[in-house]
């Protein structure tokens, strides 16, 4: 097994804020439809309050870590981290991030939310590109035999 750089531990991290953040968002949206019209209607107005108000807090947690990730990636690139599968934990974090500051945006109309979600898409379009290398380093790995090579087993 190779050993994964911190970078990729927070890119884990990174990537269930991110993912807990819209859901918080959209699981806030489902009790208002649910009970329209009925008795427990103003409970469930409190409900989608508590999904907004948590998923913006975890979008602010996720947003800190998501500097910290870039910050800690670009300095491992320059300490010549070399390709591993562990790079795969560094696609998912922008789609998810772009579609909660988008849910995020709709919810509360505050416009600078729409500027971020911006820069956000067009993170998660590079994104695309950054995937293709991906796929090609493991494919170009695993036809080489390399992906499979643990350095750290042959440094014992």
């Amino acid at each position: 097994m190779q050993r994964a750089p911190n970078t990729q531990v927070i890119h884990i991290k990174h990537s269930q804020i991110g993912t807990g953040s819209l859901g918080l968002l959209l699981l806030g949206q489902a009790p208002p439809a649910a009970f329209d019209g009925t008795q427990p209607a103003h409970v469930a107005m409190v409900a989608r309050d508590f999904g907004v108000i948590g998923g913006s807090l975890l979008w602010g947690a996720g947003l800190w870590w998501l500097v910290v990730a870039i910050a800690l990636t670009l300095s491992y690139l320059r300490d010549g981290m070399t390709f591993n599968m562990g790079w795969w934990r560094l696609t998912f974090p922008i789609g998810v991030y772009a579609s909660a500051i988008f849910t995020l945006d709709r919810l509360t109309q505050f416009t600078p939310l729409a500027a971020i979600g911006t820069v956000m898409a067009v993170m998660a379009v590079a994104l695309v590109g950054f995937w293709l290398i991906v796929v090609t380093k493991t494919l170009n790995g695993m036809w080489l035999g390399s992906l499979f090579r643990a350095p750290c087993r042959l440094r014992a």
